[in-house]
């Protein structure tokens, strides 16, 4: 029971990623559909394992912006605003 529910999880790791898994012997199609249920718990560890190496690279490799007391700020749509708003003021004075 248990290594059937570990082998569903090998193989729904093994659809995913490119992550080494043991091959599994013997393979069955219905293996892949049951392990669908997996697919999430994969997608965590995936997605938790490149957090992780995120961080651990914002420690050792600082941002150059950050060294130099910059701050980066991308136009959102707070910028966007502000400028529709004074084109309406001009469009209004000129009537």
């Amino acid at each position: 029971m248990i290594v059937e529910e570990l082998r569903r999880f090998a193989c729904a790791a093994q659809f995913l990623t490119r992550l080494p898994v043991p091959e599994l012997r013997p393979w069955r199609d219905d293996r892949l559909a049951r392990s669908a249920r997996y697919f999430s718990l994969v997608g965590l560890l995936v997605g938790g394992i490149c957090a992780a190496v995120l961080l651990m690279a914002r420690e050792f490799w600082p941002s150059k912006h950050k060294r130099q007391g910059r701050r980066v700020t991308a136009p959102g749509p707070a910028n966007e605003d502000r400028f529709k708003h004074k084109t309406a003021r001009r469009s209004t004075a000129r009537r």
